[in-house]
């Protein structure tokens, strides 16, 4: 990792900061209509039956992170030194490891308190379009109890799998985002500062967590990333303290967040491991003449923002939202490769339209939930008191398992095609 290329990515933090307009859009850690994340955190300590600060908060994930890496680890050792077993076989001992970290997750989820922010932000989300929507803790718990995971289908697996280990990778970016803001504002009362100065000091904290991410991923050793922190010190504290984060240094910053990096990066092989599990299930299900295995609703779209990725989406049979994960193209390819496949059709299938309100805001999945008989009765209920409303009907479609109304087209993927 060059420094000149560290210079450009600290240029463009102090340009963000520069800009007169903070956009919370853009801010991983705000919640909707929450201004302040220091508030919020407030409200999750008052439900809890234990003090919840920052510092336990971390352990706990530390501790149950260990857990989920050993298991991993566990895992690979096994099929490095068994490498004579059959594709079934190996393919069996991976499920066994995925079905006990998807348990592990629940319990890292529940212990640093990932479970509650996430029902308060889908509550907060759909509860807008019908209180029918809203979940209580216990419904979500459900998802990972050990009988219940040991009964779930394969796409069912591999999905919650991803969709929970992408769920709690993003929680991490807002733990350390909020790291940022509480040690900055040590010793500040909140009543001192102008509305805009916390809103600069909640943006650097985002700036800050940004550019540590993209110092710790783009160097190739430990000494070269602290080597880089001492380079660019003082560029680092100017920037910041331009802006009124007075007590802030790289250094000190990178020792308290390069934990986290490594947990993510972890977390990310385990998504990509699964990722490829359900793909090649879903392809198999592609050619597959068992109608037992269909998924009514799942396929894939190309990404809006990003053509070089796909977005890939599926609704379990039963489960009130829709499961989408962003997949880069040259993966897909790559995987298709593996397998001798040089071209396939897939269901080109999209859920922005039926999930964006009246507003023009895309309200996307933060909780995976199968709701119970009495709970599929209310949504039924409300859809067919707002029966314009395209949220509530695509809803109540899934938990009935019927076939949504989708274009019949498809996406050919060519692992020739650039």
């Amino acid at each position: 990792m060059s420094k000149e290329h560290i210079a450009r990515a600290l240029r463009y933090m102090g340009d963000k900061l520069n800009k007169e307009s903070i956009y919370y859009s853009d801010i991983a850690f705000m919640i909707e209509n929450e201004k302040q994340y220091m508030e919020f955190f407030r409200s999750l300590d008052s439900d809890s039956d234990e003090d919840i600060n920052e510092d336990s908060i971390f352990v706990k994930i530390g501790q149950t992170y260990n857990e989920y890496k050993n298991n991993l680890n566990e895992t690979y050792t096994t099929l490095e030194s068994n490498r004579e077993l059959t594709e079934e076989e190996r393919q069996g001992t991976v499920k066994k490891t995925i079905s006990k970290n998807l348990i592990l997750l629940g319990k890292i989820m529940q212990q640093s308190n990932a479970m509650n922010f996430l029902i308060r932000k889908h509550n907060r989300k759909f509860g807008k379009v019908d209180e029918s929507l809203e979940v209580k803790r216990e419904d979500v718990e459900k998802s990972f109890n050990p009988e219940r995971i040991r009964n779930y289908t394969e796409p069912e697996l591999y999905s919650l799998s991803i969709f929970w280990t992408n769920k709690f990778i993003k929680y991490i970016n807002s733990m350390e985002e909020y790291y940022m803001y509480i040690k900055d504002t040590k010793g500040i009362n909140a009543s001192d500062l102008h509305s805009d100065q916390q809103d600069m000091l909640l943006y650097i904290s985002y700036q800050k967590k940004k550019f540590i991410e993209k110092l710790y991923h783009e160097g190739t050793s430990e000494e070269e990333r602290v080597q880089r922190c001492k380079d660019f010190e003082e560029e680092y504290q100017e920037i910041c303290e331009k802006h009124g984060c007075k007590r802030t240094s790289l250094a000190v910053d990178y020792k308290d967040l390069h934990y986290f990096e490594i947990i993510k990066s972890q977390l990310y092989v385990a998504k990509n491991m699964v990722i490829r599990m359900l793909l090649i299930d879903r392809i198999n299900d592609r050619f597959s003449t068992k109608p037992i295995k269909a998924i009514k609703n799942w396929g894939i779209s190309e990404d809006d923002r990003d053509k070089s990725k796909y977005v890939v989406t599926i609704e379990l049979p039963g489960y009130m939202l829709p499961i989408s994960v962003h997949v880069p193209k040259d993966y897909v390819k790559e995987m298709l490769r593996a397998n001798d496949i040089n071209q396939i059709d897939l269901p080109h299938y999209s859920v922005k339209e039926d999930f964006t309100d009246e507003n023009g805001k895309f309200l996307s999945t933060t909780i995976a939930v199968k709701p119970d008989t009495e709970k599929g009765k209310k949504i039924k209920m409300a859809s067919k008191k707002k029966r314009q409303n395209r949220i509530l009907t695509h809803i109540r479609n899934q938990i009935e398992d019927k076939a949504q109304t989708t274009k019949n087209d498809t996406i050919n993927i060519n692992i020739e095609d650039r």
